[in-house]
């Protein structure tokens, strides 16, 4: 449920701030593909926040080099599938880290 803070007085309505119920595009983008993605959403189980996500999603990366084939020497690509950096300034860790946290835990 949003909070009132969340929520922006647009004429006489009242509409959620940022983007679809984000912050913004870049936070939205990263939770799109961590809850969409079974690859990434197999990590972010194992994971308890977006700090260790990032450290799991590396590991992956030099696990299966399926992921990284046609990067140029075997570079590890690091953004999302549309684009967006991993680690972008704009990207709300405190939500991607609540978000993380209600995700079922899988050891």
């Amino acid at each position: 449920m949003m909070t009132k803070d969340e929520l922006v007085q647009v004429g006489e309505q009242l509409v959620v701030e940022g983007y679809n119920g984000w912050k913004n595009y870049e936070t939205w983008n990263v939770s799109l593909w961590i809850l969409n993605d079974e690859r990434y959403y197999n990590i972010a189980k194992k994971t308890r926040d977006y700090t260790y996500f990032l450290y799991a999603l590396e590991r992956e990366y030099h696990l299966q080099p399926s992921w990284h084939c046609g990067l140029p020497n075997g570079l590890i690509k690091n953004t999302t599938p549309d684009g967006v950096s991993w680690i972008d300034r704009r990207i709300d860790v405190v939500a991607i880290n609540k978000m993380i946290g209600e995700l079922p835990y899988d050891l």
